[in-house]
């Protein structure tokens, strides 16, 4: 398991879409994220300290605090582990690091700064 994890910035209404494996987390360090998945008719908005499992599919993901980017990492959940927001320091816990897939910002919809 490695010790760190790539953690990527999203800028205030910037948009992309991942690519998701279900059962990966999306864990928020800084910021708010707003999450659209693939089957759930519901929005989700992920804040700093929070993390969303994701259902797989085609994710779209938008930065949703006008006061600072986002920063986010995309991790793998081992079996039986625990949340990562219980983990201390966000570096524990039964997690390994995914560095893909990368997000791919959507056609015309460039960030705002």
């Amino acid at each position: 398991m490695p010790n760190d994890f790539e953690v990527l910035p999203l800028p205030w209404r910037g948009v992309c879409r991942l690519q998701a494996r279900a059962g990966q987390v999306l864990y928020v360090l800084s910021g708010r994220l707003w999450v659209t998945q693939p089957g759930d008719a519901a929005d989700h908005f992920v804040r700093a300290g929070d993390e969303l499992v994701l259902s797989g599919g085609r994710t779209v993901i938008e930065g949703d605090d006008p006061r600072r980017p986002t920063r986010y990492a995309l991790l793998e959940r081992s079996v039986g582990s625990a949340p990562l927001a219980a983990a201390s320091g966000a570096r524990r816990g039964n997690l390994t690091d995914t560095r893909s897939p990368r997000c791919e910002p959507l056609p015309g919809c460039a960030s705002s700064s």
